[in-house]
């Protein structure tokens, strides 16, 4: 491997290695550098499976890794992924265990080994090393432990221009203008390089790209332009990409024209994340986006106004790891609090990027998503205390309201729109009896989604998805914050409404209803004994509580209200409940500023 070590930046080898090995003079990086074994592997190549001896530590220098545990039948769990600079291996190499996970070239990769003997002589000649590498790897357990699912910061992104229509210069040049406020990045077209890439030999194909691996060394992000119709720059540069936007002109219809399809048919979405971008014209909301999403393989998608600079912002956040997103718990009428926090962050000009929400949370997320103003979502919220939905009485089979109220409502101020159509990434979660465990709703009806997560047991009749029985999102996860990381690299900024106080009573026993009625009468207070539907309430939220707390270190600002004074039916007070959500978010707004800094 004496081409790929001498084609690496010298001085990015001694900009790496001391983050493992400690600060060090031109003696000790020599004795470092000199055992170690450098090898490239490519796209698709095992660097060791689950089970192997750790018998060696590796530092990526180019390219990207993944570690997965299972396969060979089993479900494959996605673990993380290294990125160039970073290690894998040493906690086995360290404790002698077996390897953990399996972890494989997403890329062509180049990478150096250290492998035990050389270590352990290392060590002996130098202790401190031994210090530094483990200190250096329970810094990034516990970096690693709050972050979830599959998401990473990805540092090639190939722009694939669909159509005609679209400018795919004037788009980089203002997303890059936005970009830049985050991290630093460059942007890479056909015209960076001489002639066609097709007409290159193999010796000057490698040399391209040995320069493209120094640029990536050098900016947080590499921003590829790929023109309508370039399919030989998508062939190079889509073996080199982490994550593809297409960008698709939203105007010409859902169908998929000729090069769009050679592009979904070329990128391999096993190593390469594939995401869509609506490019709109005008100013409409979108129409019909499922539709289009379903014809381009259910990809995640974007909706970007063309001559608004805030959605470039918010698709540069996104990209970058910056993205603030807003997650709204159910807590019945509580739930108004949301209203005052959105209100304190408008405020302060904080961004909500992306949006998610359980129960009232739920339904309050959506007229979000929908780029609602605060009238507008006031407005419903007024409109759902004068339906009373909860009013419904019927034979009490499978609930005390019929339900009829609460669909009729929802439809009222959602209409037809379907979460596709939103500006801002959504979620719902419901609880799905029939599986035991949460649902994540991510298409479908706005409304629909919210009756499924608003549907509290014994209080509304369940929804049904799939043959599946649906209940209230609260009794796994009343506040899904997890939920958030594991769809995004974001900033989350949690609301919880739920039951905050111990739930003690100062008596002996509870009255009878007759006692009940007479002390209310009577003017007694009363407010101190839980009616049925706040203990019905309280008994859907005890697991997920318990999960809160667990899931409270993955948030950059978890934010509790002070309601537990309201009842979950305490509609009528809307304007208190609000203030007292906005006033306590302006309190905390200088905490959240500092968590969103993290």
């Amino acid at each position: 491997m004496n081409e790929e070590k001498n084609s690496l930046d010298i001085n990015y080898l001694k900009k790496v290695l001391p983050n493992y090995f400690g600060e060090m003079d031109e003696s000790l990086f020599s004795e470092i550098s000199s055992n170690m074994e450098w090898l490239r592997i490519e796209r698709g190549e095992i660097l060791f499976h689950t089970g192997d001896p750790g018998n060696s530590m590796y530092i990526l220098f180019s390219g990207r890794l993944q570690a997965y545990s299972g396969g060979n039948g089993a479900p494959k769990k996605v673990l993380g992924y290294i990125l160039h600079g970073e290690s894998v291996g040493e906690m086995a190499l360290l404790t002698g265990e077996s390897r953990s996970a399996t972890v494989r070239a997403m890329r062509s990769s180049i990478l150096v080994k250290i492998a035990n003997d050389a270590f352990r002589k290392l060590v002996y000649k130098n202790p401190e090393l031994l210090f530094n590498v483990s200190k250096d790897l329970i810094f990034r357990l516990r970096k690693s432990n709050r972050a979830q699912g599959e998401n990473y910061k990805p540092n090639n992104i190939l722009f694939v221009q669909t159509s005609e229509g679209i400018g795919i210069n004037s788009f980089l040049e203002k997303f890059s203008s936005q970009l830049k406020k985050y991290a630093s990045s460059r942007i890479v077209s056909p015209q960076s390089v001489k002639g066609d890439v097709a007409d290159y030999s193999d010796a000057e194909l490698r040399g391209v790209l040995k320069t493209l691996n120094k640029v990536e060394q050098k900016y947080d992000h590499v921003l590829f332009n790929c023109p309508y119709g370039n399919i030989n720059w998508l062939k190079m540069t889509g073996l080199i990409a982490d994550k593809v936007y297409l960008l698709v002109d939203y105007s010409r219809g859902p169908g998929v024209k000729n090069f769009e399809q050679e592009v979904l048919d070329y990128i391999d979405r096993d190593f390469t994340n594939v995401e869509i971008v609506f490019c709109h014209s005008g100013g409409g909301a979108p129409k019909d986006a499922g539709t289009f999403i379903k014809n381009r393989n259910n990809l995640n998608h974007h909706h970007i106004r063309l001559n608004e600079e805030k959605d470039f912002g918010r698709l540069a956040r996104i990209l970058s790891g910056n993205a603030v997103a807003l997650v709204l718990g159910g807590g019945g009428a509580r739930g108004y609090a949301h209203l005052g926090v959105i209100k304190a962050l408008n405020e302060h000009s904080i961004p909500v990027d992306l949006v998610g929400g359980t129960s009232v949370g739920s339904s309050i997320a959506a007229s979000l998503a929908l780029g609602w103003d605060e009238k507008a979502q006031y407005e419903s919220a007024l409109h759902f205390n004068r339906q009373r939905p909860f009013i419904d009485p019927t034979i009490p089979i499978f609930s005390f309201a019929a339900g009829k109220k609460m669909d009729r409502t929802l439809q009222d101020i959602f209409g037809e729109a379907d979460i596709e159509d939103a500006w801002l990434g959504y979620f719902a979660v419901a609880s799905n009896l029939t599986k035991t465990k949460e649902e994540l709703i991510r298409s479908g009806k706005f409304w629909k989604a919210c009756r499924s997560s608003m549907s509290l047991p014994a209080v509304l009749p369940p929804t049904v998805k799939d043959q599946d029985i649906m209940v209230d999102g609260g009794i796994f996860n009343n506040v899904p914050i997890d939920v958030m990381k594991r769809l995004y690299n974001c900033k989350v900024i949690a609301v919880n409404v739920g039951m905050q106080s111990d739930y003690s009573i100062p008596a002996e026993r509870f009255p009878t209803a007759y006692e009940f009625i007479a002390a209310k009468l009577k003017r007694k207070n009363m407010d101190r004994f839980p009616g049925f539907f706040s203990i019905i309430l309280r008994l859907t939220t005890i697991a997920s509580s318990s999960k809160l707390e667990k899931d409270i270190p993955l948030a950059n600002a978890v934010l509790n209200p002070p309601v537990s004074g309201f009842t979950m039916l305490d509609l009528n007070k809307i304007d208190d409940i609000v203030k007292a959500g906005y006033e306590y978010a302006l309190m905390q707004m200088e905490e959240i500023k500092k968590g969103l800094e993290k």
